[in-house]
């Protein structure tokens, strides 16, 4: 299905970003807690924003 085919490319597109982003959001975790091991107390929400054309491909315009 054309539908599955483009939600992939979506979640393929944030599973990338989250990979590349994952050295520097681990290092401000543990700049903001560096007591505790597990940071188990640190967290962060992100907002992805995609644009999507008119051949329906998304591009990735910033993550808030």
């Amino acid at each position: 299905c054309d539908t599955d085919h483009f939600m992939d490319e979506i979640k393929d597109i944030i599973v990338k970003t989250l990979i590349s982003g994952q050295p520097h959001l681990n290092h401000l975790y543990r700049v903001c807690q560096p007591d505790c091991l597990d940071n188990s107390m640190c967290f962060q929400i992100l907002g992805f924003d995609v644009l999507i054309d008119s051949k329906f491909k998304p591009y990735l315009l910033e993550v808030n």
